[in-house]
């Protein structure tokens, strides 16, 4: 949206913008004399396009802003960091996540005590977001099952009200019933869930807790066809009754990423929201689940795997004109928790071991921080479920990756354009000479030698490009030097990025080193420390 669309044209903010235009050094615009009204901090940073914003408003302008971005070049990628404004799939596909949180058991939140437990907890880890699901076993228990859960949520919606947590209601067949069968083969069938989804959003039209409807979790035995078909009727019965800020989502055949392409097109105006799930592969996510083998490890066909799923849903989000590209929601992701170790799941007697004791936190991170960079609402597999999915048994790390990744101000690494890294004590690094030679952390004010291009490598991996051209380089992949003299990005030129919350980060290189500011700052930067501490923790700024 134009600046000139959204505020008024008086001289004296004419003469504001156009100063602000002349300085090179982005002087801050000052808004005490804008009126601004109904505006989402979204807007406000797509309004000002490229120039600086401080707030000195006055308070009834402050009242409409939730964040005010001071960088021109940052603008875009905080945006996808802050709390948002916007209901569940309101937003437009360019401002970022806006939701985040877990799938949810309705028995944890039907009791008051446990319900009041949960609420505080989720609120505490700054969810906004749960996606509840309704078990229906029976194509003959449709009806009766989902009224029933709607009177109940309408006598809980008021406490995820108060903690600020939308509701996605996500209808769930269980495996075990005869739901999925019963759709592939009879209309009827078919005929009662659209039914019974219209008098769902009738009933919880009014109750503003609930955000949208996930019409039909992970569809199976269906054909494209039929699906497609039974899709677009069920977007069209919720759309007579629902709010217009209540999405429908609806779901890739089995929640498949590279099904989504076979999906309909739907127009803005049916405010659908279009989601899948991210188990890529099951080898790996459900190991010891069902029967399937235990102690597999994440290894490089488990990343391209997850990575080229990601690919297919950005590539399919892509295929939509700019101004109707969808919202996408991750409705489920996660990997079988290494705390089951040693438990038996399969119940045969026999204890499963599941030894990858790095790879479902790295699993998790690629998810979350791709995502992120995509602007994809998530909810995590799930809260207070069956053992093997809960995050809070067993070990902590992964727990308190997910908790980093709920918090609104997060932002992922940038995986492309200029960046500076400045180390704990405030100092930037900087490639002596603009490259070519070794590299410090020595500066206090950044300029062309304190800038890095970053070069995406694929699956969490980057090569920081010197303003000459060379590539940073550990050398030996590690364990001594790191220096800016290679022409081409080969392995010691290759670091993985760890994300530490907010702009924080580590590179760790090929040999599994980390980058170090000796002292925190003021000498050499090595790439021979095996853990991070304080002098392995940098903070990024984009140029």
């Amino acid at each position: 949206m134009a600046f000139l669309q959204l505020f008024s044209k008086s001289f004296k903010e004419k003469r504001i913008l156009e100063k602000s235009k002349r300085s090179k050094q982005q002087r801050p615009l000052v808004l005490e004399h804008l009126e601004i009204r109904n505006l989402q901090a979204a807007d406000l940073c797509t309004a000002f396009d490229g120039y600086s914003v401080a707030s000195v408003c006055k308070p009834s302008v402050a009242a409409n802003i939730s964040t005010l971005h001071t960088s021109t070049n940052e603008s875009l990628t905080a945006s996808r960091s802050v709390s948002t404004q916007y209901g569940f799939g309101q937003a437009p596909a360019n401002q970022g996540t806006q939701h985040r949180g877990f799938m949810i058991e309705p028995a944890d939140f039907f009791n008051e005590s446990s319900r009041i437990r949960a609420l505080d907890e989720l609120a505490g880890w700054k969810v906004n977001l749960v996606r509840w699901q309704i078990n229906v076993k029976n194509n003959s228990d449709i009806g009766s099952s989902m009224l029933n859960t709607v009177q109940k949520i309408k006598e809980v919606a008021s406490g995820f009200q108060e903690k600020g947590i939308q509701i996605i209601l996500d209808f769930h067949p269980t495996k075990d019933g005869n739901i999925y069968s019963s759709l592939n083969r009879s209309e009827s069938a078919r005929r009662n869930l659209v039914n019974t989804w219209r008098e769902v959003a009738k009933q919880l039209k009014d109750v503003p807790a609930v955000a949208g409807y996930d019409v039909l979790n992970e569809p199976q035995g269906l054909s494209i066809k039929q699906w497609n078909s039974l899709a677009e009727s069920l977007v069209d019965a919720i759309r007579k009754e629902a709010r217009r800020d209540q999405p429908v989502v609806i779901e890739s055949l089995r929640g498949d990423p590279n099904l989504l392409d076979s999906l309909p097109r739907f127009p803005r105006e049916k405010n659908v929201v279009y989601s899948f799930h991210m188990y890529s592969t099951e080898r790996y996510t459900h190991q010891g689940i069902d029967g399937r083998s235990s102690g597999v490890m994440m290894d490089g066909s488990v990343e391209k795997a997850m990575v080229r799923d990601m690919n297919t849903v950005k590539n399919f989000q892509n295929t939509f004109r700019s101004q109707d590209r969808p919202r996408i929601f991750v409705g489920e992701f996660s990997v079988v928790r290494r705390s089951v170790s040693n438990r038996d799941l399969n119940g045969n007697g026999q204890l499963d071991d599941i030894t990858d004791t790095d790879g479902t936190n790295k699993y998790l991170r690629t998810c979350m921080d791709y995502f992120q960079r995509e602007g994809w609402d998530w909810t995590y597999h799930a809260y207070d479920e069956a053992p093997q999915w809960d995050l809070k048994l067993g070990d902590s790390a992964d727990l308190e990756l997910v908790k980093s990744r709920l918090d609104p101000t997060y932002i992922a690494f940038p995986v492309e354009g200029h960046i500076r890294i400045k180390t704990v004590s405030g100092l930037y690094f900087a490639a002596e000479g603009g490259g070519g030679r070794e590299v410090v952390a020595n500066r206090v004010s950044p300029g062309g030698w304190e800038t890095f291009q970053v070069v995406a490598l694929g699956r969490g991996k980057v090569a920081l490009r010197a303003f000459n051209g060379n590539f940073l380089c550990a050398e030996g992949g590690g364990g001594g030097a790191v220096v800016a003299n290679r022409s081409q990005a080969q392995a010691w030129e290759t670091f993985e990025v760890t994300s530490l919350g907010g702009r924080k980060f580590a590179l760790r290189t090929s040999q599994g080193h980390y980058l170090c500011a000796l002292n925190g700052g003021g000498g050499a930067v090595v790439a021979d420390r095996l853990r991070i501490g304080s002098w392995e923790t940098f903070e990024w700024e984009i140029v």
